[in-house]
């Protein structure tokens, strides 16, 4: 549909397949892209955040099903990942920031561009008088 010119609709199924899957991090970049074809930096905006939600806590808890599952990989080489700084403070596996990261980098700079846009006086030139006296 995107490569059609379909912008809406493929916007509308790359979003049902970020809903079903919020690891799929290509369907939530195409989602932004288009939002930027269309002009749309608000949606973006709102986008971005939704984006960076629910992948970190879909991490999470694909996180939290491997480690249930592997507690036996995780005994194993607990004292390897501590020496590589894997681990956090508790002693529990630093989660992969993913996309995550070049994505709150983009909110950050798509919010300051927005603002700074509504802050600016409006570029519509006054009437200008002629000079000429009567």
């Amino acid at each position: 549909m995107e490569k059609q010119g379909k912008l809406t609709a493929a916007l509308v199924q790359y979003a049902r397949v970020t809903n079903s899957d919020p690891l799929h991090t290509d369907a939530w970049h195409r989602q932004m892209v288009i939002l930027r074809k269309l002009k749309k930096p608000e949606k973006e905006l709102e986008l971005l955040g939704k984006a960076i939600t629910a992948y970190m806590e879909a991490n999470i808890e694909a996180q939290r099903d491997w480690m249930e599952n592997n507690q036996e990989k995780i005994d194993s080489s607990r004292a390897l990942a501590q020496a590589l700084g894997l681990l956090d403070g508790d002693g529990l596996p630093i989660p992969d920031q993913g996309p995550t990261q070049q994505w709150a980098l983009r909110k950050s700079l798509l919010s300051t561009r927005l603002q700074k846009s509504k802050a600016l006086p409006s570029k519509k030139k006054a009437p200008q008088k002629s000079g000429k006296k009567s």
